[in-house]
């Protein structure tokens, strides 16, 4: 494990940014192929946009050093700018952008950025109450605009790779360079690589549980016991275990609905005493769909939007949030639909959509899965993957992982008594090609020891 880690630490990374965000990261190896996320998966690097191609593009690496070529698709590859008509060698801190044709004024809708260095997990900050410091640079907001100031040298701040000076005005999709520190601008928002902008031990989830006990009686029966957990920002974790185990306790006791003697730490805040701080980035889906079944799935999902917003937000701003979530979970042909009308698995994403509205950083989910036959369930599970390759973390229960056992990263086994932590891959938040292993022989060799 870690000698894979070091050797991928050497590898140069492809840093990727949609619309709505930083959408993860892949590590070149060899050549490798870009396209648009189809179900046959024909690409190495598979992407859910509309406005890349089924095989965009290719990067290959030549003695050391790595190509990339279009491969005539419809909209083209564009690099520092300029559209890619021949191989172009990569240099550190290349933006390749996809812009669709339409329109008077297109605008880039996907962009990615060739780096050498280590990447650091990325998060959304906001920058209503203070302004964002760096050295020799910082970030304000004036009207629900976003400005970047270089304080430093001539060169030390980018934008899009063109050198700025003094004050300028971002766009959305821009792509911020001070000195060895990306930023990606979101509309009104910025995001940000978190080891460079935040403290400590950044947005970890640490969980140890001493005990979750109950009592019946005179007789105390112990639920939970010894639990120790460290998630990351883009984990996707599996929770297992027969039942009685103390799965869903265990999920409650994590986001803080259940207290149990022990600690769960989210960055700098203990859950426990900052609830109510921490509650509204946390989002629980449980098993039992909770939707108007008699609305539309736009006005289900239009409604969680337009009270989980900023109460500031335009119509706009809330139409446009209500269609990319429709689009993540691929519903957008069922816009129209009535919810009490939908398949179960199409029910159970637009559950997921309308937790998906408050933007939660903490996502949980008790059985998925449950009723859905094995296409439908491993189309779900994809799809939560992708939700936590954009830098959230996403727990889940699940009794029939061995469908996807290749998408999680990490699996808590829970025994009667304890919980035993198995960390199955790393490498979080990554598109990569990862590792099949067997998590039924996993569950059962782990509960014999």
């Amino acid at each position: 494990m870690e000698r894979e880690k070091m050797k991928n630490k050497k590898k140069p990374r492809l840093l990727f940014f949609h619309l709505y965000g930083y959408a993860g990261e892949f590590v070149l190896q060899g050549t490798s192929s870009f396209g648009r996320k189809t179900g046959a998966e024909e690409t190495d690097i598979a992407v859910p946009s509309a406005v890349v191609s089924r095989r965009h593009g290719e990067f290959t690496e030549i003695q050391g050093q790595w190509f990339y070529r279009d491969l005539g698709s419809s909209n083209g590859t564009w690099i520092n700018g300029k559209r890619c008509e021949e191989p172009h060698l990569l240099k550190e801190g290349d933006i390749l952008a996809v812009t669709p044709r339409r329109g008077e004024n297109p605008k880039p809708e996907f962009k990615m950025v060739f780096l050498r260095k280590e990447a650091r997990p990325w998060r959304k900050t906001d920058l209503t109450k203070e302004n964002l410091k760096i050295e020799g640079a910082s970030f304000y907001k004036e009207n629900n605009d976003l400005f970047v100031i270089n304080q430093g040298e001539e060169n030390h701040v980018r934008v899009n790779g063109v050198p700025v000076l003094g004050c300028v005005r971002l766009e959305p999709m821009d792509l911020i360079q001070a000195g060895d520190t990306w930023f990606f601008c979101q509309g009104d928002s910025l995001w940000t690589e978190e080891e460079r902008t935040w403290k400590g031990e950044g947005r970890k989830l640490v969980v140890d549980i001493q005990e979750k006990a109950v009592w019946t009686g005179f007789q105390k029966k112990t639920l939970l016991k010894d639990i120790q957990l460290t998630i990351d920002p883009g984990e996707f974790v599996l929770i297992l275990g027969g039942s009685g185990a103390g799965k869903t306790t265990f999920m409650n006791s994590v986001m803080g609905y259940e207290k149990a003697t022990g600690c769960v730490r989210y960055g700098e805040l203990d859950l426990y005493e900052e609830y109510e701080k921490l509650k509204y980035r946390i989002g629980f889906v449980p098993q039992q769909d909770l939707i108007r079944i008699q609305d539309t799935v736009f006005h289900t999902l239009y409604s969680a939007v337009q009270m989980k917003m900023p109460a500031g937000a335009s119509r706009e701003d809330r139409e446009e949030r209500t269609q990319w979530i429709l689009k993540l979970m691929g519903l957008e042909k069922e816009r129209d639909t009535l919810a009490g009308n939908l398949s179960g698995g199409q029910r159970k994403r637009l559950s997921i959509a309308v937790e998906l509205a408050g933007n939660p950083e903490l996502f949980f989910l008790d059985e998925p899965d449950s009723g859905l036959d094995g296409i439908m369930a491993r189309g779900l599970m994809e799809k939560l993957r992708a939700i936590a390759d954009m830098g959230k973390m996403v727990m889940v229960i699940s009794h029939s992982p061995d469908r996807t056992a290749e998408l999680f990263t990490k699996v808590l086994v829970l025994a009667k008594t304890s919980g035993i932590t198995a960390d199955i891959w790393f490498s979080t938040g990554e598109f990569r090609r990862r590792k099949p292993f067997s998590v039924p022989n996993l569950w059962k060799r782990l509960c014999k020891e």
